[in-house]
């Protein structure tokens, strides 16, 4: 995949929207579209039917070592960025994830409802690294626009999330530099941990 489709795949995932592209050479312009996606459903795995199917050993052990991390989690940035980097890893390594979390957990609610979280912590890496390898080798980044139907806040309801959107978009309306603040990524991926 080309780094445009792993950015547009990444900030669609992280806004839960559908995201299209829409690039300008002559102006040296990015136009990123944003519109609602209602939830798709993932089809079964080859093999998640038979009689076992409640028995994965695969998943098991990732959810309870996931757990003792997030239990004796203490506050401290080096075990939040360990949480948050095994975490994130969770939906690339384990295919068909939110299925096999049905499958598991026989509550699709539960399942749902842990499968959103896991997505929600382990996304703020992966679209900061997106935004920086974006910004580091698209020249047409320096004019971007979003065009949405809703107010890209409205998914943040904590003010640490609204601190992040703002600061987002301040990076992006900057005319004059490629680079991002150098603000690390944590304080941001921890407003998630709330």
């Amino acid at each position: 995949q080309s780094l445009r489709d792993r950015f547009q795949h990444r900030l669609s995932q992280w806004l839960g929207v559908s995201v299209s592209i829409s690039e300008n050479q002559k102006k040296r312009s990015i136009t990123i579209f944003l519109s609602s996606d209602p939830a798709s459903s993932q089809c079964h795995m080859m093999g998640m039917d038979d009689e076992f199917e409640n028995v994965d050993t695969e998943l098991g052990p990732q959810l309870i070592s996931r757990r003792k991390m997030v239990q004796d989690y203490r506050s401290s940035m080096k075990e939040a960025h360990a949480i948050i980097n095994f975490i994130s890893t969770m939906t690339r390594i384990l295919p068909g994830l939110q299925q096999r979390l049905k499958s598991l957990l026989r509550r699709i609610r539960s399942a749902n409802s842990l499968y959103h979280s896991i997505c929600t912590l382990g996304s703020p890496e992966p679209v900061y690294n997106s935004w920086l390898q974006a910004a580091a080798n698209a020249k047409t980044f320096r004019n971007v626009t979003f065009y949405s139907f809703f107010r890209l806040e409205m998914f943040f309801k904590t003010p640490e999330k609204r601190e992040s959107v703002y600061r987002l978009k301040q990076f992006i309306q900057t005319d004059d530099t490629v680079e991002p603040p150098d603000a690390n990524p944590l304080p941001i991926a921890l407003c998630w941990l709330r």
